[in-house]
């Protein structure tokens, strides 16, 4: 492991400029009540001067760090070290967490490990801020067009789980964070893997991008200069589709609230769709499992999710399961307490007996308006084979009592995506 301290260098006033930037950023946000502030903390140089003005500008009690071992350097054991030194030293509680990286794509499944680890941690009114500078949003730019994606960089926030991901270095240099590093004196660890020009934006960071400030120096300023779309850090959920179709923009907007960067190929494809078919018709892959899809004058957000796995399941016990959530209402009719009952995925042609006659489960789901995508995963509460309550619509005539438990079903796009 390669571990470093800055030396003192000169331009004083410079620095001293750069540190109160660097604050002033910072305190453009106010942290909600009752939310945490986490850093993302690898113990490199960018995230140590992030994690170091955090600490200058929050109340400590407010902060937490968050360190992950993705287990690809034999260095990765002493990193963890040296970030709880760090944090300790500034008060601050350090979260450790251990992920398991696939192989293919390193990079790409790195960075999904690190969010999902993120997701995990936020609560509804919490920020996790990482270290991302303008030189990675230039990376950002060039990788997207080399890749044929939609020209947006890195956004500043977005929406991530229940909380919010921040970006606030975005407005600095590398070598500007580096000057303040040097004038704190600040401790770090270097990634032998950054090095490593096999990985396409090591290739973009050490080769191209120093080329092109050679010959062009301002391209860093006309970064921070770029006009970008923005996620909306409101609620994100479908999209309206009246009274006009939305813009490739406004799509794109929409998307990037849900952390996604389609191609224009992707984008132009979703365009067309809507200006020519039929909206119950329109979908369009994403890929990685994601995709949209059209359903009464909204555009949703859909995301693949397997058959519910059967359970046996008490009345009133509430199940939060890959697809969705089931709870329970107190109801003039419902399902008795000493009911066991088994929840399951339906069956091709599954019916239920409700309101005097027997009805198939495919034109429930129709007439309750469930998205066609949904309707796969759709699970129900058997008892047997005896479907008993299709959750949310209809319960069996003959399973229903006075002041009983009535099922209620939530799918994960609404829990996931809901206004928090």
């Amino acid at each position: 492991m390669e571990r470093k301290r800055f030396t003192w260098t000169s331009n004083a006033p410079a620095n001293r400029l750069i540190e109160q930037r660097l604050r002033d950023q910072l305190n453009t946000v106010k942290l909600r009540p009752n939310g945490l502030l986490w850093v993302a903390y690898s113990g490199g140089v960018d995230s140590t001067v992030l994690l170091r003005c955090v600490v200058d500008v929050y109340p400590r009690d407010h902060i937490r760090a968050v360190h992950i071992n993705h287990g690809l350097s034999h260095n990765a054991h002493q990193w963890g070290k040296h970030c709880t030194g760090f944090a300790a030293a500034l008060g601050i509680r350090l979260e450790h967490r251990v992920v398991t990286i696939p192989p293919g794509n390193v990079e790409y499944e790195a960075r999904q490990a690190r969010m999902r680890v993120f997701e995990d941690l936020l609560h509804s009114n919490d920020v996790i801020a990482t270290a991302h500078h303008t030189d990675d949003d230039l990376e950002s730019l060039l990788w997207q067009f080399a890749t044929g994606r939609a020209l947006i960089g890195i956004p500043e926030w977005r929406r991530l789980g229940k909380g919010r991901l921040w970006r606030p270095l975005l407005g600095f240099s590398k070598s500007q964070l580096h000057e303040f590093a040097c004038r704190r004196q600040l401790p770090y660890v270097s990634d032998e893997s950054n090095e490593d020009l096999a990985l396409s934006r090591n290739l973009l960071r050490h080769e191209l991008i120093p080329a092109l400030l050679r010959d062009f120096p301002e391209l860093e300023s006309v970064v921070r200069r770029f006009r970008r779309p923005t996620a909306s850090t409101q609620s994100i959920g479908s999209l309206d589709l009246q009274p006009d179709l939305p813009s490739l923009e406004r799509l794109r907007s929409w998307l990037l609230g849900f952390g996604l960067t389609p191609s224009e190929n992707c984008l132009q494809s979703l365009s067309e769709q809507l200006q020519t078919r039929p909206f119950q018709r329109v979908r369009q892959s994403l890929g990685k499992g994601v995709s949209v899809g059209a359903y009464g004058n909204r555009l949703h957000f859909i995301e693949d999710v397997p058959p519910v796995r059967p359970r046996s399941v008490a009345v009133g016990e509430e199940q939060t399961l890959c697809n969705g959530q089931l709870t329970w209402e107190l109801q003039d009719v419902g399902l008795p307490t000493n009911l066991p009952l088994q929840l399951r995925s339906l069956g091709v042609g599954e019916r239920i007996q409700t309101q005097g006659k027997f009805r198939t489960c495919k034109e429930l789901l129709r007439v309750a308006q469930i998205p066609p995508w949904e309707r796969s995963t759709f699970p129900g509460l058997f008892q047997g084979d005896l479907l008993v309550a299709l959750p949310g619509i209809a319960l069996a005539d003959s399973y229903g009592e006075i002041g009983g438990y009535f099922p209620i079903w939530t799918t994960k796009t609404v829990l996931n995506y809901s206004e928090q």
